[in-house]
């Protein structure tokens, strides 16, 4: 309806205003925009007119025609096919149901292009030469698959040989190192950090004492062993402090879980304490070691695991804490050890300037490593065939597990290794008392 108060077809009035501007009836200047729907009482006279459909010729009242046109008037199938239905249904049906629609060869997922109607592809895929010869193609892109996969792994490699060694700066010496889950890695000295490694980006944790060693927990938590002989857990995403653990009396220098994952700690007074961290509790047990325990490995594969104490010797502990073994070789404090990754060997690092390769199940030293020029400070397995030992002559030296060749020579810090870690892509970190922290490339080692 216009202006005017006159009433018009709504396609006619609109292709009437393109080119004139006025009502066809009164003459008065009128705009599209001052069209308006009709009262109510005339719509509803005029849905009570008979219309005939121009499809199937039924004749129905007008208020009744797009229920009529969706639900009612029955068309036949554009495609050809002999089905007649309803608007509602007819675009399903010629998707989905209609012999004459056009369907894709069966063989073209392996490059054929034809295409043809339902009722007669099949004809087609009994003659198409790529079904014919479906298993060779099909081993073909199996391969290309294969190939674009392994260049894609070699890509990553290349991108990680290409990093170079990153040195993380901080305001005293670094004692201690842990990865989290998240690949972040964590420092731990006069203070906590978080690195991010590439980016260089940090999170410091609050906390006061000095931290002498960090392990970081199955559920994600970071524990650390503390000056005063307390252990501390923090919620490693936040930072936030979440529990304390008194036990020992002193110094605290070995973390480590036992094979059903309860936490187990060493220290400076020669006692392990077996905590349990729901409860807060632990149970104390004296170590046997005429000194301090300076570290603690569990035994791969079984429940058992392996000090290492200031009086230079090795106890391998069952799962009844009782001392199975006591492995004899070194001449001073036995500070780190380390397990290849089938559990088979024991490896020991200790103040005497020796590396020593233990076979566990003979509880025999296979091979002495001897290379660096002051004691021994830390092991980290590199893979299954090389182990890195950082040691106070300032090197880190790269070691054939099976022959005892020393592989490669790091040098760069300018003070002693206390602490190292293997990260998840490969890459190598190293803690000094030059107050830095180097991430040597997978390039370097």
């Amino acid at each position: 309806m216009d202006p005017c108060g006159h009433l018009f077809c709504d396609e006619c009035i609109r292709e009437w205003l393109k080119t004139k501007d006025t009502c066809p009836v009164s003459r008065m200047k009128i705009m599209i925009s001052q069209l308006n729907n009709p009262p109510h009482m005339v719509t509803n006279m005029l849905d009570k007119l008979q219309v005939k459909c121009p499809a199937c010729k039924l004749v129905i009242k007008r208020g009744t025609w797009d229920h009529h046109q969706k639900k009612v008037c029955q068309i036949p199938c554009s495609l050809g096919c002999s089905a007649i239905l309803t608007r509602e249904t007819i675009d399903a049906h010629l998707i989905n149901d209609c012999p004459c629609r056009l369907v894709k060869c069966p063989s073209s997922d392996i490059g054929c292009t034809a295409q043809d109607t339902f009722e007669n592809i099949s004809k087609h895929a009994e003659a198409c030469k790529f079904n014919q010869m479906r298993d060779v193609v099909s081993s073909l892109l199996s391969k290309i698959n294969n190939l674009t996969n392994h260049i894609q792994q070699q890509n990553t490699c290349i991108e990680q040989l290409l990093k170079p060694t990153i040195i993380l700066s901080h305001d005293q010496e670094v004692c201690c190192l842990t990865t989290l889950h998240d690949n972040r890695l964590v420092s731990g000295g006069a203070a906590i950090t978080a690195w991010d490694v590439d980016t260089r980006n940090r999170e410091v944790f609050a906390f006061k004492s000095l931290v002498t060693t960090l392990f970081t927990l199955y559920d994600g938590r970071l524990v650390g062993g503390t000056f005063g002989g307390d252990l501390h857990l923090w919620d490693a995403n936040d930072g936030t402090h979440v529990g304390s653990l008194f036990g020992h009396t002193c110094i605290v220098k070995a973390l480590s879980t036992l094979g059903d994952g309860r936490l187990i700690s060493g220290g400076y007074d020669k006692f392990m304490c077996i905590w349990d961290l729901e409860a807060g509790t632990h149970n104390k047990i004296r170590s046997g070691h005429n000194g301090s325990v300076l570290t603690i490995i569990p035994i791969l594969n079984s429940l058992s695991f392996a000090t290492g104490g200031e009086d230079g010797t090795i106890r391998v502990w069952a799962s009844t804490f009782h001392c199975e073994v006591t492995l004899l070789g070194h001449t001073r404090s036995v500070t780190s050890l380390a397990t290849t990754p089938l559990g088979d060997l024991l490896i020991s690092g200790s103040k005497d300037h020796t590396i020593r390769v233990w076979n566990l199940s003979s509880f025999t030293c296979v091979k002495v490593l001897c290379g660096h020029t002051k004691g021994v400070s830390s092991l980290s397995m590199l893979d299954d065939e090389r182990i890195v030992s950082g040691g106070m002559d300032k090197t880190i030296r790269i070691w054939d597990i099976h022959s005892g060749v020393c592989i490669k020579v790091l040098t760069g810090h300018s003070a002693g290794i206390n602490s190292m870690v293997t990260l998840q892509d490969g890459r190598l970190a190293s803690a000094s008392d030059d107050n830095t922290i180097r991430v040597w490339g997978v390039k370097d080692l």
